[in-house]
């Protein structure tokens, strides 16, 4: 399950968990989030809002940073880029 912070427990089908990939899938389709790369630092949150959830990331949270301005949480980060490895296909 995903919380506040985006901790991850339980198993992997959680209705947080759905809900966040459905926000990324429905953001990839509209352009309004950018494909991923793999171009990331990661370190310690920054407390400035996450681009795919907008839940601030908290200090005591991996941050993941893509370019000067990207910063996601862990789990958001994951999620956004498997979403995007899958839109691009194979190859």
């Amino acid at each position: 399950m995903l919380r506040a912070g985006h901790g991850v427990s339980g198993g992997s089908g959680s209705d947080d968990q759905r809900t966040l990939i459905a926000h990324v899938r429905s953001a990839l389709a509209l352009k309004t989030l950018p494909l991923a790369t793999k171009h990331t630092e990661m370190g310690a949150g920054s407390d400035l809002p996450c681009a795919v959830c907008s839940i601030r990331v908290a200090p005591n949270d991996v941050e993941c940073r893509i370019g000067a301005l990207e910063r996601t949480h862990l789990v958001c980060y994951l999620i956004w880029t498997v979403e995007s490895l899958r839109l691009r296909g194979p190859g």
